[in-house]
């Protein structure tokens, strides 16, 4: 009799220890149920919160855009002046292409005249 009554405590122990670590069920009647006011408020708090975050990152995406279009019209105006640049560095590109042309011919002139002038006087 003795080994059955412990037997039959070590059992109880045991479901004991395994009722312990079982989640307890929660009882839905002894919670106070929000009220429906109360969750209408919850939910229109976040529609606020949210509201407030679409106004914030609107005002940030027209940011943004501002300083797009600052940049575009800079990246136009550089682009202007480059091709304002590009145009005369060829138009002096020209010039000095023909300077030098009319001066080389000049030097050839002087040659000729040089050489004309030595056999002259060599004669």
């Amino acid at each position: 009799p003795d080994m059955e009554v412990k037997k039959c405590n070590e059992q109880i122990k045991e479901r004991k220890a395994v009722e312990m670590d079982k989640p307890k069920p929660v009882d839905d009647e002894d919670k106070p149920k929000p009220h429906i006011s109360d969750k209408l408020q919850i939910l229109q708090e976040e529609a606020e919160s949210f509201q407030m975050l679409i106004v914030r990152q609107k005002e940030q995406l027209d940011e943004v855009h501002r300083i797009l279009k600052k940049k575009e019209e800079r990246v136009i105006e550089l682009e202007s002046t480059q091709g304002k640049l590009q145009m005369a560095i060829t138009d002096k590109t020209s010039q000095l292409e023909s300077m030098l042309e009319t001066k080389e011919k000049r030097i050839n002139e002087q040659e000729l005249e040089i050489a004309d002038n030595s056999s002259q006087l060599e004669e």
